[in-house]
């Protein structure tokens, strides 16, 4: 204590200033308890990790890195099926010229297994002839044409993390946004090894797909199964950015484990997922809603005097057949016994036809479009905990005194209409043209701007307003984020010689701001060993200058610097799909 305070007045004496041995967030944290402040994740207890997603031609992905060491395969999230599947190295014309990374190289990791017949769990048996090489094979067709088929395999896995470098050492970290944090939820992975691919599949940006549907294949299942996730459940937020960069646009996060607040707008209110819809989550839509154009992306209108209009259709028509949520799916599907009652309103409204050819539109002029309402039955005591009806967001209160606890999803037209580039025209991506007795689904474009929670165990999706702005969150928190690095850097790293032995990649050297006066430290070693000597010795031999108030001994960080953290609006010079291709059918089992 002595030798500590003795420190103490010799560093105020010399003017020096002392560096922490701990990374900007944590020293965050800690302070935040002693203030009395927790984190989302320490309030809830169930968060487990905040991944970034990005956005390809209509639809989202985030980063899956699998293999010893790990090689990256971006896949699109599909809450509509079980099977994860990427291209591996016996696929031939399997979209290389398209998607954003190669072929898994499955000879380069040390940890690939292919699954043996007498063990198969996602697929069947490829022969039962002793003589011939047997595997098990599974695979999906598609309504629209799409296929793909692949062997079963096995191998080390972790999703998120930093976009562009694979992570073999975790950081030591507990926030469930840091990046560097997400190899510490590495688990075995069973997937799919993808030998063929065709339609769509070739020509998407993303290399695969992640199965996150409710059943004991998916992707977040295997994880919560390996005890690398507490609670069954997920979060996905979905935003839209006015340009698709090849190299990776972040436009969402993935939450495993829960929902993290601190990307939440509004409160978060409830509807029930019931055990009948299967593997599927879905909903019940009570109504249907055209409000008039202007009044922004929420529920909470900008302008209280707009009208609302309900569309002439009953509660049996719209349930039919089942309402799933489908993730992986561009547009949304509603029943073709909405399209004439909901012509008719939408033409009270606006004084034209509503239809899903090209229109030519200002940006301006499409968000004088009206924003459609949709009314989802509500569970009722979960949303009685949130609050009053009219006073919480998303509730419908008033607007349905009968039902006041249900929940209110609003489709703005800038979710709804979506501009090509190729043509400079908008296409309404909101379609009525369902079979009734074959169901609707809530596309991507529907869950946008909400935080969307898939609670299976507890049969609950939970709805709250979203920017979805990970990087921005990320950087509010004191992490970096988890996208660019230093140009020409290889999203996949170095093969290993399946024969050798292997030693665990070491961290980069860190990474600190100039020094004045005497020689950089550059190694956390070097750091904690001059601190002890210090301890011993009790003087300091160097003096540090901190600048803006930002350092941290263990921190390896690069600044994004693709168009700063701050939510970017969309603008019709600016806004571009990057691509025609639709995988709205993509994801649509058969």
């Amino acid at each position: 204590m002595f030798v500590t305070l003795f420190i103490l007045h010799l560093h105020l004496a010399l003017g020096l200033v002392q560096i922490p041995l701990f990374p900007e967030h944590v020293i965050r944290q800690r302070n935040r308890r002693l203030d009395g402040e927790t984190s989302a994740a320490e309030e809830e207890g169930h968060a487990t990790q905040v991944d970034a997603l990005y956005q390809g031609y209509g639809t989202h992905y985030v980063d899956l890195w699998c293999g010893t060491p790990p090689q990256r395969q971006t896949v699109i999230l599909n809450t509509g099926g079980p099977g994860t599947a990427f291209p591996c190295s016996d696929c031939h014309d399997c979209g290389i010229d398209y998607h954003v990374d190669n072929y898994f190289q499955e000879e380069n990791s040390i940890s690939f297994r292919q699954v043996s017949c007498d063990e198969c769990f996602l697929g069947t048996k490829s022969s039962d002839d002793p003589s011939k090489q047997c595997y098990c094979q599974f695979g999906v067709s598609y309504m629209e044409g799409s296929s793909w088929r692949a062997k079963e395999s096995l191998d080390h896995c972790y999703i998120g993390g930093l976009h562009n470098r694979p992570i073999s050492v975790d950081d030591g970290g507990h926030d469930d946004l840091d990046p560097e944090h997400a190899v510490a939820f590495a688990f075995d992975l069973l997937f799919g090894c993808q030998t063929s691919i065709t339609g769509l599949f070739i020509e998407q940006l993303a290399d695969g797909i992640l199965g996150m549907d409710n059943s004991d294949k998916s992707f977040w299942h295997q994880m919560y199964e390996a005890h690398m996730m507490e609670e069954e459940k997920f979060s996905l937020c979905y935003s839209r950015q006015p340009h698709v960069n090849r190299s990776g646009t972040e436009s969402g996060a993935m939450t495993l484990g829960g929902t993290d607040d601190r990307l939440h707008l509004t409160p978060m209110v409830f509807t029930f997922h019931d055990e009948d819809w299967g593997r599927s989550y879905g909903v019940l839509i009570r109504k249907v809603y055209l409000r008039e154009g202007g009044g922004g992306d929420s529920i909470n209108s900008t302008d209280p005097s707009l009208k609302i209009i309900q569309v002439d259709v009953s509660e049996e028509a719209l349930n039919q057949g089942p309402v799933i949520i489908e993730s992986g799916t561009t547009d949304t599907y509603l029943t073709s016994k909405l399209a004439e009652p909901f012509q008719q309103a939408w033409k009270s409204v606006t004084g034209s036809a509503y239809n899903n050819r090209a229109v030519y539109l200002s940006y301006e002029q499409i968000q004088k479009l009206p924003t459609i309402i949709l009314q989802l039955q509500g569970a009722i005591e979960l949303n009685k905990e949130v609050g009053d009806p009219n006073k919480v967001v998303s509730l419908a209160g008033n607007l349905d005194p009968e039902h006041p606890y249900d929940v209110l999803l609003a489709l703005p037209p800038t979710h709804y209409m979506e501009l090509s580039e190729a043509t400079g025209a908008y296409y309404a991506r909101f379609n009525m043209e369902e079979p009734p007795q074959s169901g609707s689904l809530l596309g991507a474009n529907a869950i946008m701007g909400h935080d969307v929670l898939f609670d299976a165990k507890n049969h609950r999706v939970g709805w709250a307003e979203s920017h979805c702005d990970y990087t921005h969150l990320v950087e509010k928190e004191g992490f970096a984020p988890s996208g660019n690095v230093p140009p020409n850097f290889s999203p996949v790293a170095a093969p290993v010689n399946p024969l050798s032995p292997v030693t665990a990649p070491t961290k980069e050297k860190k990474q600190y701001p100039a020094q004045t006066g005497g020689e950089s430290s550059n190694a956390t070693c070097g750091a904690f060993c001059k601190l002890l000597w210090i301890f011993v010795a009790g003087f300091v031999a160097s003096v540090f200058v901190i600048r803006q108030g930002k350092f941290g001994i263990l921190t390896e960080r690069v600044r994004r610097l693709t168009g700063g953290s701050e939510y970017q609006h969309m603008f019709p010079n600016e806004y571009s799909t990057g691509h025609e291709l639709e995988l709205h059918e993509a994801s649509r089992y058969t």
